[in-house]
Order: C-alpha cells, then sequence, then structure tokens
C-alpha cells in the first residue's frame, strides 16, 4: 500500500508540470518569469520541472538533428560521385581508343565500333566540341 501512494503524483504538482511543459513551448518568455519566482509551492515546483523537461527535449532533438546526415544530400552526394566516375572512365576508355587506333585509310576495313567513335569525334569537330562523347 506505501509504493501506491509513492508512486502517485501530486494533482497540483503534474498541473503545474504540464503548464509549464506547454508554456515553455508556446511561450518561452513568460515561462522563465514564471520560473524565476521563488516560491515553495507545489503547483510553482511542477512548472519549473515541465519547464525544464520541454527544454531538455529540445536540446535532443536539435543534437539528433546536427548529427544525422539528411539523406537526401547524402543520396545526392553518391549518385553525383556515381556519375561522375563514369564519366570519367568514359573519357579514359575514349582517350585511350583514339591514341591506340590510327585513322583508317582509303579502303581499309573499319571496325564497327572505331568507326562509331570516329564518326562521333568527326561530327564533334565539325560542331566544334574538342572532346568526345562516348555513349554507352
Amino acid at each position: 500500500m506505501e509504493e501506491q501512494e509513492e508512486d502517485k503524483v501530486d494533482p497540483d504538482y503534474l498541473r503545474g508540470f504540464n503548464e509549464g511543459y506547454m508554456l515553455t513551448q508556446h511561450n518561452p518568455e513568460l515561462a522563465e518569469t514564471l520560473a524565476s519566482i521563488d516560491s515553495e509551492f507545489i503547483r510553482l515546483a511542477g512548472f519549473k520541472a515541465g519547464r525544464e523537461q520541454f527544454q531538455t527535449e529540445q536540446v535532443q532533438t536539435q543534437q539528433k538533428e546536427n548529427f544525422e546526415p539528411d539523406r537526401q544530400e547524402a543520396q545526392d552526394a553518391m549518385f553525383q560521385t556515381d556519375v561522375f566516375a563514369q564519366l570519367y572512365r568514359q573519357q579514359t576508355q575514349a582517350k585511350d581508343i583514339i591514341q591506340t587506333t590510327q585513322p583508317p585509310t582509303t579502303g581499309q576495313q573499319i571496325p564497327e565500333e572505331t568507326g562509331d567513335l570516329f564518326t562521333q569525334l568527326k561530327k564533334k569537330q565539325e560542331q566544334g566540341h574538342k572532346g568526345l562523347d562516348i555513349e554507352p
């Protein structure tokens, strides 16, 4: 029976706690002013505890938000890295092909994939581009 009495919270304390929590959420300046009152009233003690609880939760929420990276930003960065890596590989492959392949002479058979590259290169050069875009 004694445990049940110890677990019960004074209704005035509980009312003050809820008021302190809500007032701090909606009007923190007024809550601070009221919390600065020096009194032994149980309701004011609950008010101060409710105010402190709300402030603690706010700090925890802010810390959590600061330490969790934004998922969309992380996904965008990963996608961007993949795209740049793919473009770099294509550029490197194109340079290797161009350096190792001599332009065909008249009447010489051109391998199909090399011919496509030379055709792309010629079109790009005619358009004023200096690089070669490799299509997958």
